[in-house]
C-alpha cells in the first residue's frame, strides 16, 4: 500500500491513507485490528505517524 491507497474499511473507508488521521492508524495497529498490506503500511510509516501525533 502507498499513501495514495484507499483505506479498505472503518470510519475512514475510501479515504487515501495519507488523509487518514495518524492516531486512527496507530490505534488500529495497537489494537491488532489490521493485517496484511495495511499492517505493513503502518509499520513502514510508524515513525512518521508518531511524529504527526505529537
Amino acid at each position: 500500500m502507498t499513501d495514495a491507497s484507499l483505506m479498505p474499511f472503518g470510519i475512514h473507508k475510501g479515504k487515501r491513507l495519507i488523509d487518514v488521521p495518524a492516531k486512527y492508524l496507530i490505534w488500529l495497529y495497537d489494537e491488532n485490528k489490521c493485517s496484511g498490506a495495511l499492517k505493513d503500511y503502518i509499520e513502514d510509516n510508524m515513525d512518521a505517524l508518531k511524529k504527526e501525533t505529537k
